[in-house]
């Protein structure tokens, strides 16, 4: 009988070591005891890259973030279900359900389809209101699209897309577009007709700096006021203006200098009524020179902003 007892007492000492026993998760070698309730990998679905994504369970509420190679983990979960969102920059966000079990670790692995959506319109021509075919160009991303009479479609990744739309004898009409989810974007685009087919190009004038300056000179501001009455009279009219430097000093500097320069006649038009969406400033050092930097009369051809038209 006191065998039977020492036998039954063994027994039950076997089965509570077992039922203390580590539960070890599939592949990251954690266990339940650990808290670890749910695990798994964020994914491209169409490259199978792991995401830095984000994890999100609102009722918790929990926000977790993906490690470099895209696995997470979600700890300390009562049992029941749960709503979990997956998110990534520029993909769509994904709503999935999880179910935790006592005594269990949930593997669950998500792919996030990258967000894209198409955008379309038509170009109209200013005086008739009639479709006019023409090229619709993306940028930065480069794309250019035929719209064939008049209309044009284009489909575009997550981000932030400056397009251009041109037709001969018109001029230039310039829309921002947000891609920031999968719903189609319709764009259109009214095109000014250019007085007599005149090019704009030449009516631009240069602005030249002093040495290791960006202020404006009282000298061209006569020659601002015009260009800035030139860009009101014809609303489509997108410019760049283009900062430049001549070759004294790192490169580095006459980067900043040469964009400081593109900001001080973009700010100067601005005030004078111009639409900053239509003032496109950039620097370009001393990469794009107009004349030797031999001596001091040719440096300062290069100390200048000029206007090209978009």
């Amino acid at each position: 009988m006191k065998r039977f007892a020492k036998v039954a007492v063994l027994g039950v000492i076997v089965l509570a070591m077992a039922s203390c026993a580590p539960k070890k998760a599939p592949s990251f070698g954690l266990t339940y005891e650990d808290g670890v309730r749910v695990m798994g990998k964020v994914y491209d679905e169409a490259t199978n890259k792991p995401l830095n994504a984000n994890v999100v369970v609102p009722i918790v509420p929990l926000n977790i973030k993906t490690d470099a190679d895209g696995s997470y983990l979600i700890r300390n979960l009562p049992a029941g279900k749960y709503r979990a969102v997956f998110s990534a920059w520029g993909y769509e966000p994904k709503t999935v359900d999880i179910v935790v079990k006592d005594g269990e670790i949930t593997k669950l692995d998500v792919g996030l389809s990258k967000i894209e959506a198409t955008v379309s319109g038509v170009l109209y021509d200013g005086k008739t209101h009639k479709p006019v075919s023409g090229t619709v160009e993306v940028d930065p991303d480069g794309m250019v699209v035929t719209a064939t009479n008049g209309k044009y479609t284009l489909s575009l990744p997550f981000g932030v897309y400056m397009l251009k739309a041109r037709a001969e004898k018109h001029i230039f009409d310039v829309k921002t577009v947000v891609i920031n989810d999968a719903k189609p974007k319709k764009v259109n685009f009214v095109l000014a007709r250019a007085a007599g087919g005149e090019s704009f190009a030449t009516k631009f004038p240069v602005i030249y700096f002093d040495f290791d300056s960006y202020r404006i000179k009282n000298e061209y501001k006569g020659a601002l006021d015009r260009v800035a009455d030139l860009l009101k009279a014809n609303p489509g009219l997108v410019v760049e203006v283009a900062g430049h430097a001549s070759s004294e000093g790192s490169f580095e500097y006459n980067a900043a200098l040469s964009l400081k320069r593109a900001l001080a006649v973009r700010d100067y038009l601005i005030k004078k009524g111009v639409s900053p969406e239509r003032l496109i400033p950039r620097g370009y050092s001393e990469s794009r020179v107009a004349d030797f930097n031999y001596r001091i009369s040719q440096r300062k051809k290069n100390r200048r902003v000029e206007f090209i038209v978009r």
